[in-house]
């Protein structure tokens, strides 16, 4: 699954691509033209964006499902993301900067509710102009990518690689060093998600609606899960460490309200604790362990 953040102005000379892009993949916005917005006025970056959404009408008809932002020269400030969620963009890819961890993040907007708050996806790794600069040869080019990965991989955050299309032409390194790193991702296949910048987005909010705390009660494991928004997460899990190789978890309510999960063993020595669906509210639960 792959995103194209499209320059709108050059998007809409060519409606044909951006039309079949859309078709197979997501496409999101990276602005009207190739000018940063961080520190541009209030009325100007306003003016920007309300021209994106325009030239992107003029080729799509249907716009509600362009949701994400990569701010051009990764330009952008506090108000450029506040407009951005008032005109209905719910994901910013930002600079690696924008966050000390490998992992997304809330955006946390004043008087915004959770489910519409703009997750932010940080660029976890070097990019094509990072890449450019280093003047690699095409094998080691493909190694460093690799390696990129690898580091995210090992710490199970997020792998987020940008690439801009003047720097993907049929004869530049990075089109003749990028097969051997699909080679790489498929070879790791069965160890990460594979999705759009959008499903990871969606996948990040869901989860930070879902709220867990634990604590130990004797031989017993507590713990209360909260849900906030307004509408139901679907397949919140909690995993669980068994207190012994191959003991029995059970799971019990001390609620009348709370719905029963669904118990899936991983391995000898963790459980998921699996929620189909819980609507906003708050739960509680016990965890016993049998040999």
């Amino acid at each position: 699954p792959t995103t194209f953040f499209a320059l709108t102005s050059v998007g809409k000379k060519f409606p044909d691509v951006l039309t079949q892009l859309g078709r197979k993949h997501e496409v999101g916005f990276h602005g009207d033209i190739h000018i940063g917005f961080k520190d541009q006025t209030v009325a100007a970056q306003e003016q920007r964006i309300k021209a994106m959404y325009a030239d992107l009408r003029s080729v799509l008809p249907d716009t509600s499902a362009v949701v994400g932002f990569r701010a051009p020269v990764e330009g952008y400030d506090a108000t450029t993301e506040k407009l951005l969620q008032h005109y209905g963009v719910r994901y910013h890819v930002a600079d690696p900067n924008r966050s000390e961890a490998r992992l997304p993040k809330m955006a946390q907007l004043d008087g915004v509710d959770p489910e519409e708050d703009i997750v932010v996806l940080p660029r976890t790794q070097r990019d094509d102009i990072n890449l450019y600069w280093e003047k690699l040869p095409v094998d080691q080019l493909s190694k460093a990518m690799s390696n990129d990965a690898a580091l995210v991989l090992e710490n199970g955050g997020l792998s987020l690689l940008s690439v801009h299309s003047q720097n993907f032409g049929t004869d530049s390194a990075l089109y003749k060093a990028l097969p051997a790193h699909l080679v790489y991702l498929k070879q790791k296949r069965n160890f990460f998600w594979s999705a759009s910048a959008g499903q990871v987005a969606d996948w990040w909010r869901q989860r930070e609606r879902f709220r867990v705390a634990s604590r130990f009660a004797g031989k017993r494991l507590e713990f209360d899960v909260s849900v906030v928004g307004k509408s139901p997460v679907r397949g919140g899990t909690v995993l669980v460490m068994l207190p012994q190789k191959g003991v029995t978890a059970k799971v019990h309510s001390t609620k009348t309200t709370g719905l029963k999960p669904t118990i899936v063993r991983l391995d000898p020595y963790r459980v998921a604790i699996v929620f189909d669906a819980l609507p906003p509210g708050n739960y509680s639960y016990q965890v016993t362990f049998e040999p």
